[in-house]
């Protein structure tokens, strides 16, 4: 019984960072939809502004995520590589679409 407890204590203690910034930024998506959806009562000029509000706590929440993941330093490069490569992606094809419309 004292070795199940011991590891599960371990095992809290590695992934407790990781769930702390987990519980911060949802409470960051909570606070923006209070917040910012209801203030701005969904006035179409402000949309620019609350996507981008948006996807920078998305974008802050993943980097902390995977910074106090409780991985090794090998690991967490390839997943800090694998989410430039899908960000790149984004914007690639973003500005070929936009491209793509106007012309």
């Amino acid at each position: 019984m004292e070795f199940f407890k011991s590891e599960f204590l371990s095992l809290f203690h590695n992934w407790l960072p990781t769930l702390l910034v987990t519980l911060i930024f949802c409470g960051a998506f909570v606070f923006y939809k209070k917040y910012f959806l209801e203030s701005f009562n969904y006035d179409s000029s402000k949309k620019g502004f609350r996507q981008f509000l948006l996807f920078m706590i998305a974008l802050c929440g993943v980097i902390g995520i995977l910074i106090f993941l409780p991985v090794s330093e090998g690991t967490r490069q390839q997943l800090f590589n694998l989410l430039g490569i899908a960000l790149t992606a984004t914007i690639e094809t973003t500005l070929r679409v936009g491209s793509q419309e106007s012309g």
